[in-house]
């Protein structure tokens, strides 16, 4: 029914253009002398109010394909102005192919002469989104949410929330409207459905029909985060962060996330610094597991903490390029294991003379690597490990340790980074509700299948 009246509305727009070129004759207005007061003053005249919505005849608020006919009549001098004021927009006395054409824009306006909703909840700065959403809606709750994370993303400003409910989100998350991107957006993905009103469940961005783009590639977007979501197809990556406009995407955070099966690398960081790539599972990818990159400025002082990065098909973390260092990089409990090529942990730094050091002011140590190639060799941690993590079932995408496993109990303690230990302490490396709360394991911690005592 929608599409069968945009196509009449459409039809009669061009009937309209034809008629007009036909050599319809348009009358003259009639001069009236300007009024003046005794003394020759002219006297104030007042603006006339614009017409509210061009081409709605009856004052319902939308237009209809009869108004419409009605303002092509009195256009070609079969009825008079009085017969729909509202399609004179410029008080002249006539009706223009302009004015009909406003009138069938109207007509075919999502929200008719209303005025759009406003980009979510503007006064919490959030955005909610759910899989049974519409774009059409306003995003300010969960009973009148978006349908796309690229409609949030789109809509969002600084300082925004978006908030994402279980279920599959067939979409590529990239530029915001206009290449102009927000900074400090947090895209939070739901997966207890408990801020959207949704039954628990992975929040998953799958990029496989998008070709060529990442799950979410986002740029020049400062000190903002992706938290808690399953990104999977992306042909240029999963998770793709890189300098814009503005600058560098500096200080983002990227954690609780599942990255996998993308074609490209799964986490690359480009050109933006102070990355935060944390407890984050990231495996099966076509490209490296995370790669700290750049062409220009480079990634300095990315922090890559509690990351499993398992049977990627090329490396498991790489820091730099052959253009640009990326000095500076803190890594601290990852697992690395079963890349699909050598070395299992990449620094670029010469030979050949020419290489940028990146190597400068690199920090790493209680990773697990295995099997342990590092390049250079120099960059091995003092108490690094080197055996198989044991993981329940890779195979089959089951990445809990088991629980005499290496890694347990293996890690760095991280008193200095409080706010992430705190986050570690109320996940799990083996299921349940067995939190971690010993010394910390090596790599990625999942949600726990309920509450830890402790975390309550």
């Amino acid at each position: 029914m929608t599409a069968m009246r945009t196509s009449s509305l459409l039809m009669l727009a061009l009937l309209v253009t034809l008629c007009a070129s036909a050599g319809a004759t348009t009358p003259t207005p009639p001069l009236t002398p300007t009024p003046t007061s005794p003394t020759g003053t002219p006297i104030a005249t007042s603006t006339p109010t614009p017409v509210p919505c061009v081409g709605d005849c009856d004052g319902s608020g939308s237009v209809t394909i009869d108004e419409i006919i009605a303002l092509v009549n009195i256009g070609l001098l079969r009825a008079p102005v009085s017969t729909c004021m509202a399609g004179d927009a410029d008080y002249n006395g006539q009706i223009t192919i302009d004015e009909i054409l406003a009138a069938v824009h109207n007509a075919l306006s999502l929200y008719g002469c209303g005025v759009p909703p406003p980009p979510c909840a503007a006064a919490t700065k959030t955005c909610f989104v759910r899989v049974d959403g519409n774009d059409l809606k306003s995003g300010a709750d969960a009973n009148d949410a978006l349908r796309s994370v690229s409609k949030a993303w789109q809509v969002a400003r600084d300082g925004y929330t978006i908030i994402v409910g279980p279920g599959t989100y067939y979409e590529a998350v990239t530029l915001a409207s206009g290449g102009v991107s927000p900074n400090g957006v947090q895209f939070i993905a739901d997966t207890t459905g408990v801020r959207t009103g949704s039954a628990p469940g992975p929040v998953v961005i799958d990029a496989t029909f998008t070709v060529a783009w990442a799950g979410f590639s986002l740029s020049g977007t400062k000190g903002s985060l992706i938290d808690g979501f399953t990104i999977t197809g992306g042909g240029n990556g999963g998770i793709v962060i890189k300098a814009g406009d503005g600058g560098g995407s500096d200080n983002f955070a990227i954690q609780n996330c599942i990255v996998l099966n993308n074609p490209g690398d799964g986490i690359r960081i480009l050109d933006s610094a102070n990355a935060l790539i944390f407890n984050n599972l990231v495996y099966g990818n076509g490209g490296t597991g995370i790669n700290i990159a750049g062409a220009n400025a480079g990634s300095p002082n990315a922090h890559v903490i509690n990351n499993t990065v398992a049977g990627n098909h090329f490396r498991g973390i790489n820091v730099g390029t052959f253009f640009a260092a990326s000095p500076g990089a803190f890594l601290r409990n990852n697992i690395v294991q079963d890349t699909g090529a050598v070395p299992s942990i990449q620094v670029f730094t010469p030979p050949p003379p020419d290489v940028p050091r990146s190597d400068v002011g690199y920090n790493a140590d209680f990773n697990l690597v295995h099997p342990p190639t590092y390049q250079p060799s120099t960059i091995v941690g003092h108490h690094d490990l080197f055996a198989d993590a044991r993981f329940v079932d890779a195979i089959q995408g089951n990445y809990h340790l088991q629980a005499k496993g290496p890694a347990i109990d293996a890690g760095d303690s991280l008193t200095s980074m409080l706010p992430l230990q705190l986050q570690l302490r109320c996940r799990t490396t083996t299921g349940g509700t067995d939190c971690d709360l010993n010394a910390l394991d090596l790599g990625f911690h999942y949600a726990p299948d309920g509450h830890c005592q402790e975390c309550q």
